[in-house]
């Protein structure tokens, strides 16, 4: 299946030659403009401009919406780690944690105008982009204990989504070239 979000519209699944699978549709308008993540169970779980992030089955159904504090969430995608945990970054309202039934875990606010995937390591660290309280863009790294995130680091002006290489280094694109962050810290220019 393809899936695609559009302006103002509805959120799509194609077949391969094009046609309509299915649509979701709110009465109001609903923007997406990021991608959709899929869960081990199949679900597909997106954000909107509208504040919500959405988790709908393979026929479109809607399983549950949950409401990121009125933060627009539809310029990130969300992250799913290996233990289900759905991790959402919106504009204004931090970090959220959310469980697969739809419950917040947690929401770290001093992360915000998160535009991109949050990138989760083998460790469990998380590592998400902001426009930072500096003006700039920042990346940071957050490990979790006791249940919520603290800021290890934040270095690195930067953005768009990232993903992790087999030698679990973070990949991010700019627009001077690609570059490779090492787990610990630090820039290279790939």
């Amino acid at each position: 299946a393809i899936l695609i979000g559009r302006q103002n519209d509805a959120f799509w699944s194609l077949n391969g030659d094009g046609s309509v699978r299915w649509h979701y549709q709110r009465p109001e308008q609903l923007t997406i403009r990021s991608s959709a993540a899929l869960t081990s169970d199949g679900a597909i779980v997106v954000g909107a401009d509208d504040g919500f992030l959405y988790s709908l089955d393979a026929t479109g159904a809607e399983n549950w919406r949950i409401d990121l504090a009125g933060g627009p969430a539809g310029f990130a995608s969300p992250a799913i780690a290996s233990d289900g945990t759905i991790y959402m970054g919106t504009q204004s309202n931090g970090l959220f944690a959310i469980n697969p039934a739809g419950a917040v875990r947690w929401r770290f606010p001093d992360v915000a105008g998160i535009s991109g995937a949050p990138a989760i390591a083998a460790d469990g660290t998380i590592w998400s982009a902001e426009h930072g309280p500096s003006g700039g863009d920042e990346l940071n790294r957050m490990s979790i204990s006791g249940g919520a995130p603290i800021v290890i680091t934040r270095f690195i002006p930067f953005e768009n989504d990232m993903s992790y290489d087999s030698a679990d280094w973070i990949l991010y694109a700019q627009p001077d070239g690609i570059y490779r962050v090492p787990p610990k810290i630090g820039r290279a220019h790939v």
